[in-house]
C-alpha cells in the first residue's frame, strides 16, 4: 500500500468518526498523529491531490461543503447542502455586484 493509499484510508476513517466534518487542518493533524512516520508535506500533498479528485469527481463519497471543511457524503444532509447552496449563491451575487468603482470616486473627470 502506497503512502497516498494509506492517507487516504486514515482520513476516511477519522471522517467516519466525525459526523459534523473535520477542518483541512485539524484533519492533516490528526492523520499525522495517526500515522507518525510519513512526513508533513506528504501528507498536505496528499490532502491537496484527494481535494482535487473530489473537485474533478473522481472521489465521491467525501465532500467540502464549505472551503477548508471535509466531510462524509453520507453524514450530510439536505437541509445543510441547501443552506450551503444559498449561501454561495448569495456570496457570488455580492461579488458579482461589488466594484472597485463603488467605492471610489474618478480621480479624473
Amino acid at each position: 500500500m502506497t503512502e497516498r493509499e494509506k492517507i487516504f484510508n486514515q482520513m476516511k476513517s477519522i471522517l467516519e468518526n466525525k459526523t459534523n466534518g473535520v477542518r483541512s487542518a485539524d484533519l492533516i493533524r490528526l492523520i499525522k498523529e495517526a500515522l507518525p512516520e510519513t512526513n508533513i508535506h506528504t501528507i498536505d500533498g496528499s490532502v491537496w491531490d484527494i481535494k482535487q479528485k473530489m473537485d474533478n469527481g473522481q472521489i465521491k463519497d467525501i465532500i467540502r461543503p464549505e472551503r477548508g471543511l471535509y466531510i462524509l457524503k453520507k453524514y450530510l444532509s439536505q437541509e445543510k447542502v441547501n443552506e450551503n447552496y444559498a449561501k454561495d449563491v448569495v456570496s457570488n451575487v455580492i461579488r458579482d455586484t461589488t466594484k472597485e468603482d463603488n467605492f471610489y470616486s474618478p480621480f479624473s473627470d
